[in-house]
């Protein structure tokens, strides 16, 4: 996505919005310029979501803006001071050096993909940290990911042929960005912090598509993250790849039992 247009774009809704015209109308005005007509489908969607009474941070967030822009907006919308904060806002834009997610028209609004790494920003970091977490899982065929949230430093477990298996840590000052990433690449609301969220995400390791099923759910220590690794190429496999040795044996004696019930928990 051209950067240079986004902050002409959000420089532009600043100076309408200072000038007194409502935020919508603002939008409108800004999708109708021929000026912005390569983001056009992306205002339009901005533009429904204010129409309907969505923040336009979280409007932002589905579309694909970073991390910082969508807290600083945010902020700007709870003080009631967004056109002032504008200016600000947009040199985030080129502060952040990318945006987070591919803005594209998809089919299903909940799927996205991580797109390049860009080390600039703390946010930027803590991207390319989910990345290696995320590629080191899907390498040693691990069914999920998580990410727990302690008083001290996040613990990363991943859970392979049913086993948990320790990942390393993450720190606590980097994990609300780590969050924040994870909420915006599968749409989710950046600013909820009290109630679960659920979604979904595409990426694309080494040629191999994986869709990414998140589960957020509050805690006292922080956000706790779940991700499960869907990867459709190996969505029929043998027992042996996800239960441990021990355990397929059991299985299959209890299968041989011509009476009674199996529970899968």
């Amino acid at each position: 996505m051209n950067r240079k247009l986004i902050a002409d774009l959000l420089t532009r809704l600043g100076e309408k919005i200072a000038s007194g015209l409502p935020l919508p109308d603002a939008i409108a005005q800004l999708e109708k310029d021929p000026f912005f007509s390569e983001i056009g489908a992306m205002i339009h969607r901005i533009h429904e979501g204010v129409k309907s009474g969505t923040p336009l941070s979280n409007c932002l967030a589905k579309a694909g803006f970073g991390y910082s822009v969508i807290s600083a907006v945010s902020r700007a919308e709870n003080q009631g001071d967004l056109d002032k904060r504008m200016p600000g806002i947009v040199a985030l834009v080129g502060a952040e050096g990318e945006l987070m997610v591919e803005a594209e028209a998809k089919k299903n609004e909940n799927e996205a993909k991580i797109v390049e790494r860009d080390n600039s920003g703390f946010e930027g970091k803590a991207r390319d940290q989910l990345n290696d977490m995320i590629e080191s899982g899907i390498e040693m065929n691990a069914s999920d990911l998580h990410i727990i949230p302690t008083l001290g430093d996040a613990q990363v477990r991943f859970r392979i042929k049913g086993m948990l298996k320790d990942g390393g840590k993450v720190r606590r000052d980097a994990l609300p960005a780590l969050t924040a990433a994870v909420k915006t690449m599968c749409r989710m609301d950046v600013e909820e912090r009290m109630m679960p969220q659920d979604g979904r995400f595409l990426i694309r390791v080494r040629g191999r598509e994986c869709d990414i099923r998140v589960s957020i759910m509050p805690s006292v220590s922080g956000e706790k993250l779940t991700m499960r690794f869907l990867q459709p190429d190996k969505m029929v496999i043998g027992l042996d790849r996800v239960m441990a040795p021990e355990a397929v044996i059991a299985l299959r004696k209890a299968m041989e039992i011509q009476n009674g019930l199996i529970l899968v928990t």
